[in-house]
């Protein structure tokens, strides 16, 4: 709320929706910050607190909020079976590093083919063709097609 560089929750809870229609108990894990930028917090600006992000703890989703380290948050992304990026430019070099599943918002003038956009996902079904199809790919699936 108030910050309208931010990408909506409800983007992030309907992909989480989708994925799960998959994957039931997929452990889902969100990094985000609830300090504002350097010259908004010396202003005393704050856009959010900790509980704007309940909604994400209601499904199950372990939340990480101004963690001591950032390369540690782009590791996770990078290596995420699947990951849902952000409007930010902070999600370009996981999403990049990522060799499974990313779901992005839509911002992209470079998005890989078979990377989903988020924002043309929102309005189809859990199932659709371009999902299933990048949620194959992913590590999890692969290393579970490899056991069989």
């Amino acid at each position: 709320p108030g910050d309208s560089r931010a990408t909506p929750n409800e983007y992030y809870v309907t992909m989480i929706q989708h994925v799960r229609h998959h994957w039931p108990n997929a452990d889902v894990h969100l990094w985000s910050s609830i300090n504002s930028y350097s010259a908004e917090m010396e202003a005393g600006k704050f856009h959010w607190k900790t509980e704007d992000f309940d909604v994400f703890r209601q499904m199950d989703v372990t939340v990480h909020l101004d963690g001591p380290s950032l390369l540690d948050c782009w590791v996770h992304m990078a290596r995420a079976d699947v990951f849902i990026s952000s409007l930010s430019s902070f999600s370009a070099v996981p999403e990049l590093m990522n060799a499974n599943c990313v779901i992005y918002p839509h911002n992209l003038d470079w998005p890989r083919k078979e990377w989903v956009d988020g924002r043309k996902q929102e309005t189809q079904p859990p199932d659709s063709p371009k999902l299933k199809t990048c949620l194959e790919m992913s590590s999890h699936v692969k290393s579970l097609n490899s056991a069989a």
